[in-house]
């Protein structure tokens, strides 16, 4: 009833036997409190889910159903989230093809039509990055009301999930020459760089109370009805300690994980969830030489230099090592070596920065 989809059959039994534990459960105990374990998604802040909240106060005011509030969440999910997609591909002035071929894999497709935070951090992230990359290839002098909707998408991109904060430095590609003056532009980086890792700590430090609930073996607080408890071992200030304490050990785990893993996950975005060992590999080849091919030669359109192109792909590799450090810190068991909780569709945001690393006449050679 909460339309959770799962490839592997038998954690979405157990996944199934816990709702139908914890429904039995209200039926039979007439109490007002609920246990019910805390999900990582609790963290996010109310910017990604935005089109489902609009779906939940309609859906009460019609008197409509669970199942229908549901229902009428995941389309307003799904609309939106396409609306946000198809501006950020219409603006775009390169790689259009390649990112609407990357938004209909799989996982993209399915994410996008549930209640995800993934749904409004992928479309807005993509969004900021489009506006980016116009403005950049535009030629025109930016105003006030440009930089302005620069930095409500920054705020976006910041409020949406913190680990793809090092993209704001995609700001560095707007060269001062866009702007009517250095000051300008200084006051450019300060509103779309500074204000939104500003907000990002404020509603850090809003939602610190919620990691007082990981002390092991289990800890639990009252919300409402609720009573939520915390897994055992999952302790996010007992993880960082220990990578402070053992700051070799974590980088002996770590950076081999962060080299072989991504590509996996990349794989695994094009499970159609039938048949994972012939449609994975088939999915990346397709994956690869199609994109290769779509992206064809509108990448001259944007002329970039060396240094530029290693912005790019510090920016890239900076995301990635933060969604490889949050998860080990907030999903991994301490004392564990294998970094869990990492999914496909987190790397969505990445790709396209990788492709735009890549030099035209390389594309030419691959093509």
């Amino acid at each position: 009833s909460f339309g959770f989809s799962f490839s592997d059959e038998q954690v979405r039994q157990e996944k199934l036997k816990t709702l139908h534990s914890l429904s039995d459960k209200m039926l039979a105990e007439k109490s007002p409190l609920i246990e019910f374990p805390i999900n990582r998604a609790i963290i996010y802040t109310p910017v990604v889910y935005m089109p489902s909240v609009l779906a939940h106060w309609i859906s009460n005011a019609a008197g409509l159903s669970v199942i229908e509030n549901l229902y009428l969440a995941r389309l307003f999910s799904m609309f939106a989230g396409c609306l946000l997609l198809y501006a950020a591909i219409r603006i775009i002035p390169v790689l259009k093809w390649p990112i609407a071929f990357l938004f209909l894999f799989p996982a993209a497709i399915h994410i996008r039509s549930s209640v995800s935070a993934d749904t409004m951090a992928n479309s807005m992230i993509l969004l900021f990055f489009a506006a980016v990359l116009y403005y950049r290839a535009s030629g025109k002098i930016l105003n006030i009301r440009e930089i302005a909707c620069l930095t409500l998408l920054a705020l976006m991109v910041s409020l949406s999930k913190s680990v793809y904060v090092c993209l704001l430095a995609m700001l560095l590609l707007l060269p001062v020459k866009r702007f009517k003056s250095i000051s300008y532009y200084i006051s450019m980086l300060v509103m779309c760089i500074v204000l939104p890792i500003i907000a990002n700590l404020l509603w850090s430090l809003e939602i610190s109370h919620i990691y007082t609930l990981s002390k092991p073996p289990m800890e639990e607080v009252v919300t409402q009805n609720a009573v939520w408890t915390r897994p055992a071992n999952i302790d996010e200030s007992a993880q960082i300690q220990w990578i402070l304490q053992n700051p070799l050990t974590f980088m002996h785990y770590f950076l081999p994980q962060l080299v072989t893993l991504p590509l996996f996950y990349i794989i695994d975005m094009g499970n159609l969830l039938i048949v994972p060992q012939v449609v994975a590999p088939a999915a990346l080849i397709i994956f690869i030489f199609g994109g290769m091919y779509l992206i064809r030669d509108d990448i001259r359109l944007l002329t970039m230099t060396g240094y530029e192109r290693l912005l790019i792909a510090l920016i890239a590799l900076g995301i990635l090592a933060l969604i490889f450090l949050m998860m080990f810190i907030v999903a991994t068991p301490v004392g564990d070596d294998a970094i869990g909780g990492i999914q496909g569709r987190y790397f969505l945001p990445i790709i396209p920065l990788i492709l735009l690393c890549i030099k035209p006449q390389r594309l030419e050679k691959l093509k």
